[in-house]
């Protein structure tokens, strides 16, 4: 095999952690195909049931195979992976069906297949499996059955990075019933105007008041069981995901949506079913609005011009009515996805008037824009931000947020309406490589762009010009929230990270198992146990480990009742509150690329106006190697990358940072460390025209037998003669015999 190596100037330190988009998700849609027919109890004629968003009843939800089945996923385009879940039933109407196994394969031809491994078993017939760092087209799932009458598919879902360009479509619509005149839509445009923040003034309502004004001979007062939304695109669009928002509240005469059915069709005359959905999302930051509700639709890359939304109300007799708020739809973007985000520093031509800026704390980079006040940086009249990315990079695009005139009770107008970028090495010499005159309909405004020749800049200047209103006055301000630069994608091909046995002590913080008893000793604050030291300070600042329903994991929300958290791992965990620090050693086994991988939730939220999250800094041996945000309430998983960790033993420390001042903190369990590596094995096979891409963003390590003839071999920037290459010769790019390891912006391609 000939490999060319190219160093490419587009690494970068790690974004702020905790960066991601207002109401969005990293769910991927697809479509696909099974290796075995369904059995006739279980049919599944659509081939939807496998990503339809259920898996609640194996007779309704889940897929039975009589033998081992092998799902083909098709995502339509070339994603990169972050991670696979695949749920099964233990139990289907009394039979004893099982799932033995999931082996995951990713490529991208459909024909030539890359083992990444075997995804782990969780509990309850989940198995799973996460930062992959492959990017593909299809994935090819090995479901193996572990009982004579075989086993019982419930759901795939799996996540990754999507398309920066928000991929939101225009539509018209029609509905099978008229408006209520309480909330009306004469226009009928209050579905797609892109607000669904009031319920008094931006909802569309079906049915009446109250059951006493039931009329059934006039259409608009008709009870609202089932109102059919039938929107139509331009022209057929290749669609990824739809979202409906309505608004819900279950009080006697309220309103309220409880299921939506999702059809589609090209002509309008032969409809499919493309998902039910009766789950539904009732957070979103920014929108100030506790009963808003989304139902959410991940679609098979269908092709479709017409979707229809059959919309049900509660079965509750006392309510008659609904009121839905907005329906987006999202196409598969043309453009090719952005890669990962780029680390920069950055200055304005004029300093902001309003919500200044912080130099320890960046607002245009601190991935928070909830508030256009708190987490927005207010500039008088035209202006420019210029971006320092500290080396010249490859740009692949940007992503301006931006608020426009909708907080009426603020006096004068304001918007940015234009955004011109340019790109240069020098800040002096800088050539235009964007202009910007349109951007999203809904809150939070992007005015994004993707490059199509992938300007190479260490500089990127936004020339940001307000709006024009022509009806009252020039729009004198321009708020912004958050800016987002992109490196170009990669085709990175990993494969499944394998668990270091032994590397932590006690590393689900049960080895000195605490009693039950009152609250206050169901909490163990400072000092060292089990290979463990815990700081302690005073109550707002130490380190310890705490068992289930102490007094920081009962988590309080505004909805009015209390969640108990429940470890993921035995019924302990560790605590950061503050600036309280917790430190342990680890044991590496092998040099090479590893990962620390953690699930985390936050403590008991002591005030719902608190803003922002809890932020600790994850240190090996003094380093920082990461700065974790933890702002939900739920467990989540989390990963570190540790970069060229060599085999011994080091320094592990979790110490809070707590930027924003919040009084609750972390709860840290199940701790585990992982290495990547990856054979000639799994590379040889994709042949012509494979790259393999990192950076400090997605390290990952090659291990081969032997020695690789390099045919070009770049090194900061000097081309070196054709040898044969080690770690001896060029220890910053390959590590131990036989091993090729990628380091920052290396670029391999397979001739």
């Amino acid at each position: 095999m000939t490999v060319i190596l190219r160093r490419l100037m587009m690494a970068g330190a790690a974004l702020v952690a905790g960066l991601s988009l207002a109401a969005e998700t990293n769910i991927l849609s697809f479509a696909y195909t099974t290796s075995l027919a369904a059995d006739a109890s279980t049919p599944d004629p659509f081939l939807r049931k496998l990503n339809d968003g259920y898996w609640a009843n194996s007779a309704a939800d889940g897929v039975k195979y009589g033998d081992n089945v092998a799902v083909t996923v098709d995502l339509g385009r070339r994603m990169q992976l972050s991670k696979v879940d695949v749920y099964t039933f233990t139990v289907a109407g009394g039979s004893p069906l099982s799932t033995l196994g999931v082996a995951l394969e990713c490529g991208n031809d459909n024909v030539t297949w890359i083992p990444l491994g075997a995804l782990s078993a969780v509990s309850n017939g989940l198995f799973s499996g996460s930062a992959f760092y492959a990017n593909a087209r299809y994935l090819r799932l090995a479901c193996a059955k572990g009982s004579v009458a075989g086993q019982s598919l419930a759901e795939i879902v799996v996540s990754g990075s999507s398309a920066g360009a928000s991929g939101l479509s225009a539509f018209s619509y029609t509905t099978s019933m008229p408006y209520n005149s309480a909330h009306p839509d004469g226009t009928l445009s209050k579905l797609s105007d892109g607000s669904w923040t009031n319920a008094g003034t931006q909802s569309v309502q079906y049915g009446p008041n109250t059951a006493s004004l039931v009329d059934t001979a006039d259409p608009s007062k008709c009870v609202a069981s089932n109102v059919v939304v039938t929107t139509t695109l331009n022209s057929v669009r290749t669609l990824q995901r739809a979202h409906l928002y309505a608004f819900r509240s279950t009080g006697a005469g309220s309103y309220a949506t409880t299921r939506v059915t999702l059809s589609n069709s090209l002509d309008g005359i032969a409809w499919t079913c493309a998902g039910v959905q009766t789950n539904y999302e009732s957070s979103f930051p920014g929108y100030y609005t506790p009963n808003s509700i989304r139902f959410d639709f991940t679609l098979p890359n269908v092709e479709a011009r017409y979707l229809a939304f059959a919309c049900e109300k509660i079965s509750n007799t006392n309510i008659v009515r609904q009121l839905l708020g907005e329906i987006q739809i999202y196409e598969a973007p043309l453009a090719s996805p952005l890669g990962d985000p780029l680390a920069f520093t950055y200055v304005f031509s004029k300093a902001p008037s309003v919500h200044v800026d912080k130099t320890e704390c960046p607002k245009l980079t601190d991935g928070t824009w909830e508030s256009n006040t708190r987490n927005a940086v207010r500039v008088y009249g035209d202006f420019s931000v210029t971006a320092d990315l500290g080396a010249p990079r490859y740009v692949a695009g940007t992503d301006l947020l931006c608020w426009s005139n909708v907080f009426t009770q603020e006096a004068g107008a304001y918007g940015t309406g234009r955004v011109v970028v340019y790109g240069g090495l020098e800040t002096n010499n800088m050539s235009q490589v964007a202009d910007i005159t349109s951007w999203s309909s809904a809150w939070p405004y992007h005015h994004a762009v993707t490059f199509t020749n992938l300007p190479y800049a260490r500089y990127l200047r936004l020339d940001a010009y307000r709006c024009t209103d022509t009806e009252s006055t020039t729009n004198t301000a321009q708020i912004l929230g958050e800016l987002t630069i992109y490196r170009p994608p990669s085709a990175v091909v990993g494969a499944l990270p394998v668990e270091v046995t032994n590397a932590i002590p006690s590393a689900g913080f049960e080895a000195e198992q605490i009693p039950d008893g009152d609250s206050a000793t169901m909490i163990v604050k400072g000092g060292t146990t089990n290979g463990w030291t815990f700081s302690y300070a005073n109550s707002a600042n130490y380190a310890g480990f705490q068992r289930n329903n102490s007094p920081v994991s009962t988590n309080y929300v505004n909805t009015g009742y209390y969640l108990r958290y429940i470890a993921p791992e035995g019924k302990q965990t560790a605590v950061l509150m503050g600036s309280g620090s917790m430190e342990t050693q680890i044991s590496v086994a092998t040099n090479g690329t590893h990962a620390l991988q953690f699930q985390l939730n936050s403590t008991v939220i002591s005030s719902t106006t608190e803003n922002g999250g809890y932020d600790f800094r994850v240190r090996l041996d003094g380093v920082d190697k990461a700065v974790v945000t933890v702002a939900q309430l739920t467990n989540t998983l989390r990963q570190v990358l540790l970069p060229n960790v060599a085999a011994g033993a080091h320094t592990l420390r979790f110490e809070g940072v707590n930027s924003k001042g919040v009084t609750w903190g972390a709860l840290i369990d199940n701790l585990k460390l992982k290495r990547f590596e990856m054979t000639a094995e799994q590379a040889l096979p994709q042949g012509r025209g494979l790259v393999f891409v990192a950076d400090s963003m997605t390290p990952l390590a090659l291990d081969y037998v032997g020695s690789i003839l390099i045919k070009e071999f770049w090194q900061e920037g000097v081309l070196m003669p054709p040898a044969k290459y080690s770690a001896l010769t060029s220890p910053t790019v390959f590590e131990g015999p036989g091993a090729l390891r990628y380091d920052r912006g290396t670029r391999f391609t397979v001739l």
